[in-house]
């Protein structure tokens, strides 16, 4: 594919992958979204475009899809930290894997509010958002409608996302890697609100470690991630002292188990909430 052998180190990293619950699908999506590659691409005038990790199973067979990609969660519970049941939320997927919905769920089962997700361009990002209070209006605000707007780079990697709102429009911009490096918020004549910059750290061989978000020059958010790149855990700052952070877990199989939210204050930490995910089989 490369039109090279394999380097040593490379090799390694990407056995070890296998061996650690990384799918062949996977490994094929790491080839085909690189840069070499899409270099190779260039050199020829190939628009290389992306690739999602879903169409091709382990071991080149494609019926065996199903059973070795990451299954989707179909919603999660939530829990108070005393353990009391707290709610659902409910995920609805279309047939490309794009979740479309997210729907809230009370105690007592009563929808509580919804989010669509509509109009996916051909990255899989949607260009719509619509949110609709259900129950009790005045106390989950207004119906809303955004537009947003994507710039990808050569490779189909995000460089900025705007999004539009009645009041307001957000500018994201995001590295080479397609991490977000700054936020910023403006009004509709296009003076500034606020914004953050953020700073991502690479280890020597460029998988993500943490990143860390400043506001007004302060740290006021930062996300570790473990050696698959996935995120462990969130911490949120004030004054740059460190009060909630959020910790995730995740299955033999890869898949995220749930989070918990922990507080800090006075010296004591406690548990605030958690939620488990539930898989549809």
């Amino acid at each position: 594919m490369m039109g090279r052998a394999s380097d040593p180190e490379g090799k390694t990293n990407w056995v070890n992958g296998l061996a650690n619950g990384m799918t062949r699908d996977e490994v094929f999506a790491g080839f085909a979204n690189s840069i070499e590659f899409a270099n190779i691409c260039n050199t020829y005038k190939i628009d290389r475009g992306s690739y999602t990790a879903k169409d091709i199973g382990s071991n080149n067979n494609k019926n065996n899809n199903k059973e070795n990609e990451i299954k989707k969660p179909s919603g999660y519970k939530v829990y108070l930290g005393d353990d009391s049941y707290a709610g659902y939320y409910k995920f609805i997927y279309d047939l490309d894997g794009n979740k479309v919905k997210e729907e809230e769920y009370s105690v007592n089962g009563e929808l509580v509010r919804y989010w669509e997700y509509l109009d996916f361009d051909e990255h899989g990002s949607y260009k719509k958002f619509h949110y609709v209070p259900v129950l009790n209006e005045s106390e989950n605000g207004e119906e809303l409608w955004e537009e947003y707007n994507y710039e990808y780079n050569t490779e189909g990697i995000i460089k900025t996302k705007k999004e539009i709102a009645d009041s307001h429009y957000i500018i994201y911009e995001y590295d080479e890697r397609g991490i977000e490096i700054k936020y910023t918020v403006y009004n509709l004549d296009d003076s500034v609100r606020f914004y953050t910059t953020s700073i991502p750290k690479y280890d020597s061989n460029g998988k993500l470690m943490y990143v860390e978000r400043f506001s007004n020059g302060e740290l006021d958010y930062r996300i570790e991630y473990d050696e698959k790149e996935r995120e462990i855990c969130s911490y949120t700052y004030i004054n740059e002292n460190f009060y909630q952070y959020v910790k995730t877990t995740y299955d033999n199989d890869g898949k995220e188990h749930g989070s918990t939210v922990y507080t800090y204050e006075d010296g004591v930490t406690r548990i605030e909430s958690y939620w488990i995910y539930d898989y549809e089989q």
